[in-house]
Protein backbone atom coordinates (compact mmCIF):
# COMPACT_ATOMS: atom_id res chain seq x y z
CA UNK A 1 0.00 0.00 0.00
CA UNK A 2 1.42 3.35 -1.22
CA UNK A 3 2.66 5.36 2.51
CA UNK A 4 0.11 8.33 3.15
CA UNK A 5 0.99 11.59 1.36
CA UNK A 6 0.74 13.45 5.07
CA UNK A 7 3.56 11.02 6.01
CA UNK A 8 5.79 11.21 2.97
CA UNK A 9 6.21 14.89 3.96
CA UNK A 10 7.01 14.27 7.41
CA UNK A 11 9.42 11.42 6.60
CA UNK A 12 10.89 14.70 3.88
CA UNK A 13 11.05 17.01 6.85
CA UNK A 14 12.44 14.03 9.48
CA UNK A 15 13.78 10.98 7.97
CA UNK A 16 12.98 7.59 10.00
CA UNK A 17 15.55 5.17 11.00
CA UNK A 18 16.82 2.50 8.90
CA UNK A 19 15.78 0.04 11.32
CA UNK A 20 12.92 1.02 13.68
CA UNK A 21 11.87 -1.12 16.82
CA UNK A 22 8.49 -1.79 18.07
CA UNK A 23 6.74 -1.60 15.55
CA UNK A 24 3.78 -3.83 14.49
CA UNK A 25 2.71 -6.81 11.73
CA UNK A 26 -0.51 -7.15 10.48
CA UNK A 27 -1.78 -9.50 13.21
CA UNK A 28 -0.33 -7.09 15.59
CA UNK A 29 -1.85 -4.44 14.39
CA UNK A 30 -5.68 -6.32 14.39
CA UNK A 31 -4.90 -7.37 17.69
CA UNK A 32 -4.19 -3.96 18.94
CA UNK A 33 -7.60 -2.61 17.39
CA UNK A 34 -9.77 -5.54 18.56
CA UNK A 35 -8.46 -4.22 22.14
CA UNK A 36 -9.32 -0.53 21.23
CA UNK A 37 -12.40 -2.25 19.36
CA UNK A 38 -11.94 0.46 16.56
CA UNK A 39 -9.95 0.71 13.38
CA UNK A 40 -6.93 3.66 13.92
CA UNK A 41 -6.15 6.22 10.88
CA UNK A 42 -3.82 4.46 8.22
CA UNK A 43 -1.07 7.36 8.16
CA UNK A 44 -0.92 6.56 12.11
CA UNK A 45 -0.05 2.99 11.62
CA UNK A 46 2.45 3.86 8.76
CA UNK A 47 4.09 6.05 10.96
CA UNK A 48 4.58 4.04 13.38
CA UNK A 49 5.90 1.14 11.21
CA UNK A 50 8.28 3.72 9.84
CA UNK A 51 9.52 5.29 12.78
CA UNK A 52 8.70 2.53 16.04
CA UNK A 53 8.58 3.82 19.49
CA UNK A 54 9.81 7.09 20.35
CA UNK A 55 9.58 11.04 20.00
CA UNK A 56 10.47 14.31 18.35
CA UNK A 57 12.91 16.16 20.65
CA UNK A 58 14.67 19.69 20.57
CA UNK A 59 13.69 22.07 23.18
CA UNK A 60 10.41 20.55 24.04
CA UNK A 61 9.92 17.37 23.55
CA UNK A 62 6.71 15.68 21.63
CA UNK A 63 6.04 12.07 21.21
CA UNK A 64 3.27 9.55 20.20
CA UNK A 65 1.62 6.53 21.90
CA UNK A 66 2.14 3.25 20.51
CA UNK A 67 0.80 -0.43 21.00
CA UNK A 68 3.82 -1.74 20.43
CA UNK A 69 5.16 0.35 23.07
CA UNK A 70 6.96 -1.92 25.77
CA UNK A 71 6.69 0.94 28.64
CA UNK A 72 3.22 1.26 29.68
CA UNK A 73 3.25 5.33 29.93
CA UNK A 74 3.78 4.89 26.11
CA UNK A 75 1.59 2.56 25.05
CA UNK A 76 -1.08 3.13 23.27
CA UNK A 77 -3.51 0.71 24.59
CA UNK A 78 -2.24 1.20 28.14
CA UNK A 79 -3.27 4.82 27.47
CA UNK A 80 -6.99 4.63 26.68
CA UNK A 81 -7.58 2.37 29.47
CA UNK A 82 -6.81 4.27 31.17
CA UNK A 83 -8.48 7.67 30.23
CA UNK A 84 -11.52 6.06 29.72
CA UNK A 85 -10.92 4.80 33.52
CA UNK A 86 -10.44 8.83 34.77
CA UNK A 87 -13.58 9.95 36.81
CA UNK A 88 -12.48 13.41 36.69
CA UNK A 89 -11.93 13.48 32.71
CA UNK A 90 -15.39 14.96 32.06
CA UNK A 91 -14.96 17.84 35.15
CA UNK A 92 -11.52 18.45 32.97
CA UNK A 93 -12.64 18.26 30.01
CA UNK A 94 -16.34 18.75 29.65
CA UNK A 95 -16.28 19.90 25.74
CA UNK A 96 -15.19 15.87 24.66
CA UNK A 97 -16.29 12.53 26.98
CA UNK A 98 -13.51 10.43 26.90
CA UNK A 99 -12.79 6.74 25.29
CA UNK A 100 -14.43 4.49 24.59
CA UNK A 101 -17.96 6.85 23.81
CA UNK A 102 -17.92 7.61 20.66
CA UNK A 103 -17.16 10.83 19.28
CA UNK A 104 -14.41 10.58 22.22
CA UNK A 105 -11.01 11.37 23.23
CA UNK A 106 -8.48 9.00 22.26
CA UNK A 107 -4.77 9.83 23.39
CA UNK A 108 -2.35 9.65 20.99
CA UNK A 109 0.54 11.82 22.54
CA UNK A 110 2.04 14.46 24.62
CA UNK A 111 4.37 17.23 24.88
CA UNK A 112 7.20 17.36 27.50
CA UNK A 113 5.11 20.65 28.24
CA UNK A 114 2.13 18.49 29.15
CA UNK A 115 0.24 19.21 26.82
CA UNK A 116 -2.27 16.52 25.24
CA UNK A 117 -2.41 15.22 22.06
CA UNK A 118 -5.97 13.38 21.71
CA UNK A 119 -7.58 12.28 18.36
CA UNK A 120 -11.47 12.81 18.63
CA UNK A 121 -13.30 9.84 17.02
CA UNK A 122 -15.79 11.13 15.17
CA UNK A 123 -16.47 10.18 11.53
CA UNK A 124 -14.12 7.30 10.05
CA UNK A 125 -10.56 7.42 11.64
CA UNK A 126 -10.00 8.67 8.37
CA UNK A 127 -11.75 11.83 9.29
CA UNK A 128 -10.53 12.05 12.76
CA UNK A 129 -9.13 15.34 13.90
CA UNK A 130 -6.57 16.27 16.28
CA UNK A 131 -7.77 18.04 19.51
CA UNK A 132 -4.52 19.72 21.28
CA UNK A 133 -5.35 20.53 25.15
CA UNK A 134 -3.05 23.10 26.79
CA UNK A 135 -1.46 22.17 30.22
CA UNK A 136 -2.98 25.32 31.88
CA UNK A 137 -6.31 24.27 32.59
CA UNK A 138 -7.20 28.03 34.19
CA UNK A 139 -7.94 28.72 30.81
CA UNK A 140 -11.23 28.81 29.52
CA UNK A 141 -9.60 28.66 25.64
CA UNK A 142 -7.67 25.88 26.45
CA UNK A 143 -7.68 23.18 23.34
CA UNK A 144 -7.19 23.04 19.74
CA UNK A 145 -8.94 21.20 17.14
CA UNK A 146 -7.00 21.07 14.00
CA UNK A 147 -8.97 18.56 10.80
CA UNK A 148 -6.05 17.09 9.99
CA UNK A 149 -4.30 13.52 10.18
CA UNK A 150 -1.64 13.38 13.30
CA UNK A 151 1.39 13.12 10.40
CA UNK A 152 -0.05 16.42 8.51
CA UNK A 153 0.03 18.16 11.77
CA UNK A 154 3.48 17.09 12.71
CA UNK A 155 4.51 17.72 8.78
CA UNK A 156 2.89 21.51 9.73
CA UNK A 157 4.82 21.92 12.36
CA UNK A 158 8.30 21.23 11.42
CA UNK A 159 7.41 23.20 8.22
CA UNK A 160 6.03 26.27 9.96
CA UNK A 161 2.96 26.31 8.46
CA UNK A 162 0.71 25.11 11.52
CA UNK A 163 -0.74 27.57 13.22
CA UNK A 164 -1.00 26.70 16.77
CA UNK A 165 -0.67 28.44 20.36
CA UNK A 166 0.17 25.46 22.01
CA UNK A 167 2.36 23.71 19.65
CA UNK A 168 5.50 25.89 20.11
CA UNK A 169 7.36 25.95 16.84
CA UNK A 170 10.22 23.57 17.08
CA UNK A 171 14.07 24.81 16.19
CA UNK A 172 15.88 23.45 13.18
CA UNK A 173 17.74 20.79 14.90
CA UNK A 174 15.02 18.81 15.50
CA UNK A 175 15.62 14.75 16.15
CA UNK A 176 13.35 11.86 16.62
CA UNK A 177 14.68 9.13 19.33
CA UNK A 178 13.30 6.81 22.05
CA UNK A 179 12.38 8.52 24.54
CA UNK A 180 12.73 6.21 27.82
CA UNK A 181 16.38 7.03 27.91
CA UNK A 182 16.58 10.02 26.35
CA UNK A 183 20.25 8.93 25.17
CA UNK A 184 21.71 11.23 21.87
CA UNK A 185 24.80 9.60 20.32
CA UNK A 186 25.69 12.81 18.87
CA UNK A 187 24.40 16.51 19.26
CA UNK A 188 22.38 17.57 16.12
CA UNK A 189 24.41 20.58 14.53
CA UNK A 190 21.88 24.13 14.79
CA UNK A 191 20.55 25.07 11.51
CA UNK A 192 20.36 21.57 9.76
CA UNK A 193 16.59 20.96 9.15
CA UNK A 194 15.14 18.14 11.34
CA UNK A 195 16.36 14.66 11.47
CA UNK A 196 16.32 10.81 13.03
CA UNK A 197 18.43 10.05 15.12
CA UNK A 198 19.01 6.54 16.53
CA UNK A 199 18.73 5.64 20.10
CA UNK A 200 21.60 4.07 22.17
CA UNK A 201 22.49 0.02 21.76
CA UNK A 202 21.47 -0.21 24.95
CA UNK A 203 18.20 1.30 25.27
CA UNK A 204 16.86 -1.58 23.01
CA UNK A 205 19.09 -4.20 24.50
CA UNK A 206 19.92 -3.57 27.94
CA UNK A 207 23.55 -2.60 29.14
CA UNK A 208 26.47 -4.36 27.94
Amino acid sequence: MPLHGDLQRLMALCPPPKAPFQTGTPDAWARAERELRTELPLDYKQFIDAYGSGGFLFESEVGLFSPFESHESGNLVSAAFHLGQSPGLQTTFPLFPPYPSVPGLLPLGWTWDADQIFWLTTGSPAEWPIILIWNDFLLDDRHERHDMTITGLLAAWFDGSLTSKILRQPPRATFFSKLRARIVLEPPQRGIGPYFEQPALWDREGPK
